[in-house]
């Protein structure tokens, strides 16, 4: 007698390797974008509106680097994830208004 058993399905994310780095990817490209709109706003004059893009510019990027790190340890295109990784660091605001602090 023969049982027909379904095979077990993989992952979404283990059919698709790209959908975590991708997902990181668009994030980053999402916080440079609000980090642009929060710079012209504040620029305009309209300090709120700035500092609330800032605020998402860096909720985006805090993401991505979460997203990457999840891509890194289940090892879905762990080279892939190590760049977005340094791409989201390299873009958080906070960050980088705590490296050019530190500069001058």
């Amino acid at each position: 007698m023969t049982t027909t058993e379904q095979p077990a399905r993989e992952p979404l994310t283990a059919r698709h390797p790209w959908l975590l780095n991708g997902s990181a990817l668009l994030l980053v490209v999402a916080g440079v974008a609000l980090q642009a709109v929060g710079i012209v706003r504040a620029s305009s004059g309209d300090w709120q509106g700035g500092t609330l893009f800032a605020w998402l510019a860096i909720g985006a990027t805090a993401v991505a680097v979460i997203v990457a790190l999840v891509a890194i340890i289940r090892r879905r295109s762990w080279k892939l994830g190590a760049v977005v990784l340094l791409a989201a660091l390299a873009t958080n605001p906070y960050l980088l208004a705590r490296l050019l602090n530190l500069l001058g």
